[in-house]
């Protein structure tokens, strides 16, 4: 016989038998992994699954990750620098795939493309367009008034202290920041 849960027969009144281990008490919603935590089950399941390419790809990751634990020796890195190293690896990965493509190593290209989606995957969805966009405008808009445009890189600085960097490619925030400051360039130029 099962034994039984006396915590539910003391709140209900009723005698009713449940596992030992039993989660009716507990919360179903998903707890939130540690980054690290989901690279190596990430790690695990590739290996399970035969899956190569997914396998070789996060331990290098993960390898980077633990060089930078060794350097803090008081405690291990934190999510954002986890994150910044995933980014870092796909911006490298669309270097090489790029420079593949100028040698006409078409193979090679789409390997570096498909580890940069794996990395891909390790990290939260990228802001949209329209969301950059809106959050440059924010900052343009709140920088001090000059005779001259705001420079990139006060846009920049501005940006990064309200996002995280690994939301955004720095290539596609360059392209929409010079853009909106041209913008705000040229709508300033005409009304004064």
């Amino acid at each position: 016989m099962l034994p039984t849960c006396r915590a539910f027969r003391f709140l209900t009144g009723s005698h009713v038998n449940f596992p030992k281990h039993s989660r009716a008490f507990s919360a179903s919603l998903p707890v939130p992994q540690d980054l690290r935590v989901r690279i190596m089950n990430d790690i695990k399941l590739a290996l399970k699954s035969k899956d190569s390419m997914t396998a070789t790809t996060l331990r290098s990751i993960l390898a980077d990750i633990q060089a930078a634990d060794k350097s803090h020796k008081d405690s291990k890195i934190g999510e954002p620098a986890i994150r910044a190293f995933i980014a870092r690896g796909i911006s490298k990965r669309h270097d090489a795939a790029s420079q593949y493509d100028q040698a006409r190593r078409l193979d090679l290209a789409s390997k570096e493309r498909q580890e940069a989606e794996i990395l891909q995957r390790m990290l939260p969805p990228a802001l949209s367009d329209s969301q950059i966009d809106q959050i440059l405008k924010q900052i343009i808009d709140s920088l001090p008034p000059s005779a001259n445009r705001p420079s990139l890189g006060q846009v920049f600085k501005a940006f990064y202290a309200q996002v995280d960097k690994s939301l955004v490619r720095p290539d596609v925030l360059k392209q929409r920041a010079q853009a909106a400051l041209s913008i705000s360039h040229t709508s300033t130029a005409s009304t004064s």
